[in-house]
């Protein structure tokens, strides 16, 4: 079924679909600022994605077009939309209203988080395979990217609710793509221990990326308040 692949994406998107006929309040006023936050939080992963398909990961032609750009499943490139969008949207459904008053109990597991980054170096001379370094370094991303921003978007509990959506929904859609399999791995670059049939590696890749975009979206929004709080000289 070569539309595999295209049919996933659909499904992702179906999440936000019935988010919107939900009622209740919604942040959901940016949408320029979102796709901003979209394209500059993703660029990294898609450059990673860009550098190992074919080595770390491949996919299967049986449940893909055969349609590519830079030697990646246009299919690929949708999942790079569809994903990040939905987890917005799912933030603005979710998270009402401004984040308000941080909670500096959260310092911690920021930190911790934050230091990830450290790790993912040290498991590489240790010997660990190349994806698992890599996934090491992505789960450090959001927190270390939102401190070094000051915008303390994890100091609040319900971007960690969010963050534990989205792994949860990361597990289960991803599951998908490894089950049919639509996404095939070298064993070599993996640690070999799986959530199902999900490498343990994919969480650390999809938490890293989707929580860069939320930090991104977040400051975004935050700096264009500031701007509509400057006065305009007459």
């Amino acid at each position: 079924m070569r539309s595999a692949y295209f049919l996933f994406d659909v499904a992702v998107l179906a999440g936000p679909a019935v988010l919107a006929w939900i009622p209740g309040p919604t942040r959901w006023r940016e949408q320029r600022l979102a796709l901003v936050a979209l394209l500059l939080g993703g660029a990294p992963w898609v450059a990673w994605d860009l550098l190992v398909a074919g080595h770390h990961w491949d996919f299967n032609p049986l449940y893909v077009t055969g349609s590519e750009f830079l030697g990646l499943p246009l299919e690929e490139w949708g999942f790079f939309l569809a994903v990040p969008f939905a987890c917005l949207f799912s933030w603005e459904r979710l998270a009402w209203g401004p984040l308000g008053t941080t909670d500096a109990r959260w310092a911690p597991v920021v930190w911790a988080g934050a230091s990830f980054a450290l790790l993912a170096p040290l498991a590489w001379a240790l010997g660990a395979p190349a994806y698992t370094a890599l996934a090491l370094g992505s789960v450090s991303a959001p927190f270390g990217l939102d401190l070094l921003a000051g915008g303390r978007v994890f100091h609040n509990p319900r971007a960690w609710a969010w963050l534990a959506l989205v792994a949860a929904f990361t597990v289960a859609f991803n599951n998908v793509l490894t089950g049919l399999p639509i996404v095939t791995y070298e064993p070599s670059a993996q640690l070999g221990l799986r959530l199902f049939t999900m490498p343990i590696e994919d969480l650390g890749f999809g938490l890293g990326h989707l929580g860069v975009v939320l930090v991104l979206y977040e400051g975004l929004r935050r700096g264009r308040s500031h701007e509509d709080l400057v006065p305009v000289p007459s």
